[in-house]
């Protein structure tokens, strides 16, 4: 099917732009456009409202800035990480008692060279208290089952 004959498909930059611009800030997990400098060039409404700033306030600083409140990229950046790798990158850290997840993926230019990153922050917190709930059921059917084993064994005696 040819994607020009379709009724929604815009017709022109303009549209285009405005379309990606729309699905951009209805993202709800914090989405930043990064220069190789780790300068962010564009960020969505969801990072507005996640650091509480206007874009005019995180557009051209540095992202270590606004998450880290560092004058310099942290030990295990996934931008820093990214740069070396030319790939994927993730990591999980925590603030204050939520826990989020940096994803981050390198864009390359028509050379083959990376020219941005693009940098979302999602919240995983529920998915660490599920996690983190699971692991302490699992420990206590462990300690049960060692117990039960000791019962046995000083039955035996």
């Amino acid at each position: 099917m040819d994607q020009e004959n379709t009724p929604d498909t815009p017709s022109d930059e303009k549209e285009k732009f405005s379309l990606l611009e729309t699905v951009f800030n209805a993202m709800n997990d914090t989405i930043w456009l990064i220069d190789p400098d780790f300068r962010i060039r564009l960020s969505n409404k969801a990072a507005e409202q996640f650091f509480n700033l206007p874009s005019h306030e995180i557009n051209g600083r540095y992202c270590y800035e606004i998450v880290h409140g560092t004058s310099e990229p942290v030990s295990g950046c996934p931008v820093l990480r990214s740069l070396k790798t030319r790939k994927r990158e993730k990591t999980e850290f925590q603030m204050d008692s939520c826990w989020f997840e940096a994803v981050v993926d390198p864009v390359f230019d028509s050379n083959g060279e990376i020219f941005s990153f693009s940098h979302a922050i999602t919240d995983i917190t529920s998915r660490k208290k599920a996690e983190e709930a699971l692991k302490q059921s699992a420990e206590k059917k462990e300690q049960k089952i060692s117990h039960g084993k000791s019962l046995w064994k000083s039955c035996l005696i």
